[in-house]
C-alpha cells in the first residue's frame, strides 16, 4: 500500500495543487514515479552487504523509520524536490522492508508447512494494499482540495508507526541469533515460539538442526564466488538459488503489473481510456482491476516457500527484492514513454515476457512446498547422496522426525564430498 499511494492522477493533483506546476513532458511523470523504485533497488542491494551484520530486526526497522520520515516530508511537500526527497527516502524504507520481512516471517515459522502461508499472506496483504490504496486514490479523486492528495499520502505513515511499534517488541529470529553466536537469545526465541521450557525436546531437535544447517553452509562459505551467480559450482548451489530469487521478480515486473499500476489513474487517460471510457469509469476500472490481483494472489499462501540457505538468505531475499525493484523502474519509466510514443504495441513486451515465464518457471524452478529450510538444501545440492535410503527417509518422515535430523544428515553426506580441511 505504502508505495501505491502517489500514482497517476495523484501526482498529477499533488505537483499541481501544491508545486503550481502541470508535469506533462515525456519524462517528468515517469522520472518523478519512478524515483521510488530506483531508490528500493539501491537499497536492496545495500542490504547483501548489511542484512546479515544489522539482523532481520533492525532492517525492518529502519524501513518503518525511512517511510515514516518520506511520508512524512511527501505529506508536507510544497515543492517538486521535497517530494521526491520524500519519495527517494520511502524507496529505501520500502527496500528494507521488502528484504527483511519474508526472511524474518521464514525464519520465524516452526514446521514445514507454515513457513510458506507465513510468507504468502505477505504477498497476500500486499496485494490487498495496493488495492486498497486505489480506492483511496479514486476517493479522493472527487475533492479539489489540499486534502485530496495531503492525507492519501500521509496515511502511509500511519501504517509504518503500527508495524514499527510492533516490531521494537519482538525479537530477531533464531537462526540469526545462532548465527551470530547469541545463543541464549536464540534459546529463549525458540522457547518462545514452542511456547514451551528451553529445555523441552523440541527446542533442543529444533536448535540441534539449525545449528548443523549453519555448520554446512560455513563448510561451503570458501567456495562461493560471485561467478557462481553465472556458473555455479558450489555444493549448496547458492548461486543458482540466488540466480531465480532475482530472475522471478525480474521477470514477474516484465509482465506489465507496474506499468498497468503507475498509469492507470493519470487524468484518465491512459490504458483504459485509450478504448474510449470516460475518466471516472477508467478510474474505477483501475481499482477494481487491482483488487483481483488481491483476490488472484491468494492461491500463493498453498504454494510459495523461501529456497535460499541461512548464510546467504539475506542476500537471496535483497537479490529478489533488486530485481523487482531495479525492472519495476525500468518499466515504470519506460512504460510511460513507451505510452505516450508507441501505444498499445508496448503490450506485446509485456505479453512476451508472460509467455517466457512459463518456461522460466517450468524448467528452472524446482518445487519446494512442504520442505523445510535444511531439507531445500536437498533440492538443490549438485552432489549425490552416499547413504543409502537416506533422501527417503528425510523426505517421507513427519515433521517432528524432519526437526530432529534433517540438517544434521545432510551435513553429513555432503561433508564426504568436501575436502576435510575446509571443514576445520
Amino acid at each position: 500500500m505504502l508505495k501505491t499511494m502517489i500514482r497517476g492522477k495523484l501526482m498529477q493533483r499533488i505537483l499541481s495543487a501544491s508545486c503550481a506546476i502541470n508535469p506533462t513532458g515525456t519524462y517528468v511523470v515517469p522520472m518523478i514515479a519512478s524515483s521510488y523504485t530506483l531508490a528500493a533497488a539501491i537499497c536492496s542491494l545495500a542490504v547483501t552487504v548489511i542484512g546479515m551484520p544489522l539482523g532481520r530486526r533492525m532492517c525492518i526497522l529502519l524501513g518503518n523509520a525511512c517511510v515514516i520520515i518520506g511520508g512524512s516530508l511527501q505529506a508536507s511537500a510544497w515543492s517538486v524536490p521535497q517530494m521526491i526527497v520524500g519519495r527517494v527516502i520511502c524507496g529505501f524504507g520500502i527496500g528494507f522492508i521488502s528484504c527483511s520481512i519474508p526472511t524474518y516471517q521464514a525464519e520465524m515459522a516452526l514446521k514445514d508447512n507454515q513457513r510458506g502461508p507465513d510468507v504468502a499472506v505477505t504477498c497476500v496483504f500486499l496485494v490487498s494494499g495496493a488495492a486498497i490504496a486505489y480506492w483511496i486514490d479514486f476517493g479522493f479523486t472527487r475533492l479539489d482540495n489540499q486534502i485530496s492528495w495531503r492525507f492519501p499520502v500521509g496515511l502511509q505513515v500511519l501504517f509504518a508507526l503500527c508495524a514499527g511499534g510492533l516490531t521494537l517488541v519482538l525479537p530477531d529470529t533464531p537462526r540469526w541469533y545462532y548465527a551470530k553466536g547469541y545463543e541464549a537469545e536464540g534459546d529463549e526465541t525458540l522457547s518462545r515460539l514452542f511456547e514451551t521450557e528451553i529445555d523441552d525436546d523440541r527446542v533442543i531437535r529444533m536448535k540441534e538442526s539449525i545449528l548443523a544447517s549453519i555448520k554446512l553452509e560455513a563448510s561451503d562459505e570458501n567456495q562461493f564466488k560471485l561467478l557462481d551467480l553465472i556458473w555455479d559450482q558450489t555444493n549448496l548451489r547458492a548461486g543458482r538459488r540466488i540466480r531465480i530469487s532475482f530472475l522471478m521478480l525480474a521477470i514477474q515486473q516484465m509482465m506489465g503489473q507496474q506499468p498497468r499500476a503507475a498509469y492507470n489513474l493519470k487524468d484518465g487517460t491512459v490504458i483504459f481510456s485509450q478504448v474510449g471510457l470516460s475518466p471516472f469509469m477508467s478510474q474505477l476500472l483501475a481499482a477494481i482491476m487491482n483488487t483481483i490481483f488481491a483476490l488472484g494472489s491468494i492461491p500463493t499462501i498453498y504454494t510459495i516457500e523461501r529456497i535460499a540457505p541461512l548464510r546467504l538468505r539475506h542476500a537471496g531475499a535483497a537479490a529478489g527484492a533488486f530485481g523487482e525493484w531495479i525492472f519495476s523502474f525500468i518499466t515504470v519509466f519506460a512504460g510511460g514513454i513507451a505510452l505516450q510514443n508507441v501505444g498499445w504495441k508496448i503490450w506485446l513486451w509485456m505479453a512476451l515476457s508472460c509467455f517466457l515465464a512459463i518456461f522460466f518457471v517450468y524448467f528452472m524452478c524446482p518445487e519446494t512446498t512442504g520442505r523445510s529450510l535444511e531439507e531445500i538444501d536437498y533440492i538443490f545440492t549438485q552432489t549425490k547422496l552416499k547413504e543409502p535410503g537416506l533422501e527417503d527417509a528425510v523426505f517421507q518422515s513427519s515433521s517432528e522426525e524432519k526437526e530432529a535430523f534433517n540438517a544434521i544428515h545432510v551435513e553429513r553426506s555432503l561433508s564426504n564430498e568436501l575436502n576435510p580441511a575446509q571443514m576445520k
